[in-house]
């Protein structure tokens, strides 16, 4: 936080606008293309004290970046832990066989899961 402080130069800003003209800030939203289903669907913003909320990204947001580390090509780096390896820079069979095992346990713990957990298959 500190001297940049998201809360202050972005937020506090942009709920203010929100707040003194509602249409205003739909219309200016239709103007920009946004795919709902990737966007987190719970805003919160305590008004007073314009601290951050941290929200847990959506199943489908999810998915969709599993999906798309599945087809990419491999990246090089240091990554920790073997199953997350394997979808970053496996062979194309252990990168697909991640991808399923990652779409799998988020379908069975993302009820489970907090914003602030930090699983393999877990990407900010």
């Amino acid at each position: 936080m500190g001297k940049y402080n998201s809360s202050i130069y972005r937020v506090r800003p942009l709920m203010k606008i929100v707040e003194a003209d509602y249409q205003a800030f739909l219309k200016l939203l239709s103007l920009v293309e946004i795919d709902i289903l990737s966007t987190p669907n719970v805003f919160r913003y305590d008004g007073e004290n314009c601290t951050e909320m941290q929200l847990k990204p959506t199943k489908t947001h999810l998915k969709s970046l599993i999906d798309y580390l599945a087809e990419k090509t491999p990246f090089k780096g240091s990554i920790k832990g073997q199953d997350r390896k394997n979808l970053f820079y496996g062979t194309s069979t252990e990168r697909k066989q991640a991808c399923q095992k990652a779409k799998a346990e988020l379908e069975n713990n993302y009820d489970k899961l907090t914003a602030a957990d930090r699983p393999w298959y877990m990407f900010e």
